[in-house]
């Protein structure tokens, strides 16, 4: 079955999502105090930020997609696409739209967009954890690529160049926020690099961290600030849910190296884009359970409605913080 909704399902092997849409004039974010920490996500291609606490006043920031909240909280990261380029008359495809990577001062809503070195694409921003670095996704045309730049758009440089070419290339998965390295991955083995110098650090086998043999182009990896736990998602090999369109995930935590990774959310809840915060304790994520697909009359197709959950490592418990949304990030409170 199809499903409808402002998170496509597509292959396990490719997940890159072409939302789009020109930024709207941004304003400060009323109401929250400078210490509390803010989380941002996205919904139907709008960008918001709310107290992270408990999801409350939300702010419309702008139009865009995939955001990412500095730890600072002063700024965030989205993917804004262009004009799709006209149908090729001889194969009359339609092209992908280019995307860019826009910083963005959240309280006076000054834009910079980042230099991708003349790539078509350019999407899936993550700060570093003393946010001194912007990594993303770039597409030079052959193929995915893992890149880092200062918000300034200062030093941008590709990291995984140096890593032997595998398949459609290498996606960015996260960061190590003990080290400071960053986590790229081509489907079946993850690499960490220093973003100042391309060394690489290691790497592993996808399966050795997640218990998975591969894994999908928008997997989600972080590493605690203490280097002692990962964070991540892992796919379903077996359908847990009716009417979906494609593997479902969960979330995955192990101790880090060499711990076994164990599932923590339950069967019939699907995880995507956990985001560990900063306290260590919990992590948001983007899911949804089996009462979230709605059939849409006339059709085989599904309306999906997802939220944003905070999950407890503590007590294993998980807690709606939005009514709606995907994406998350916080900043440090």
């Amino acid at each position: 079955m199809k499903t409808t909704s402002n998170f496509a399902f597509v292959s396990r092997r490719c997940r890159h999502a072409f939302l789009g849409g020109l930024c709207l004039l941004g304003a400060a974010v009323p109401g929250l105090a400078r210490a509390e920490a803010l989380l941002a996500y996205d919904h139907d291609g709008t960008i918001y930020t709310a107290s992270a606490l408990d999801g409350k006043n939300p702010q419309k920031i702008c139009r865009g997609d995939n955001p990412c909240i500095s730890n600072d909280g002063r700024f965030l990261t989205y993917t804004r696409n262009g004009t799709p380029p006209a149908k090729d008359k001889r194969t009359r495809q339609q092209d992908a739209a280019p995307r860019a990577i826009i910083v963005r001062e959240i309280a006076g809503g000054k834009e910079t967009v980042l230099p991708a070195d003349g790539a078509a694409q350019a999407y899936g921003a993550i700060w570093s954890a003393d946010d001194r670095w912007i990594a993303f996704n770039r597409y030079d045309g052959k193929s995915w690529q893992v890149a880092v730049v200062h918000p300034d758009g200062t030093a941008l440089h590709t990291l995984t160049d140096k890593l032997t070419p595998k398949g459609d290339g290498y996606y960015l998965a996260g960061w190590n926020r003990h080290d400071g390295g960053v986590l790229a991955q081509n489907l079946e083995t993850m690499a960490q690099i220093n973003p100042e110098t391309g060394d690489v650090a290691w790497q592993k086998p996808v399966k050795e961290l997640t218990g998975e043999d591969g894994a999908a182009s928008d997997m989600r990896c972080t590493i605690s600030a203490d280097g002692k736990l990962l964070v991540a998602t892992r796919y379903v090999e077996d359908d847990e849910f009716k009417n979906l369109d494609g593997p479902s995930s969960y979330l995955v935590l192990a101790d880090f190296p060499g711990g076994k990774p164990r599932r923590v959310t339950p069967v019939k809840f699907d995880v995507a884009t956990p985001w560990l915060e900063s306290n260590g304790e919990s992590v948001l994520l983007r899911g949804f359970t089996q009462k979230d697909l709605t059939p849409v009359k006339g059709s085989d197709g599904v309306k999906l409605k997802t939220r944003i959950y905070r999950y407890d490592i503590r007590s294993g418990t998980l807690t709606p913080v939005t009514k709606d949304g995907e994406y998350p990030s916080s900043s440090r409170g």
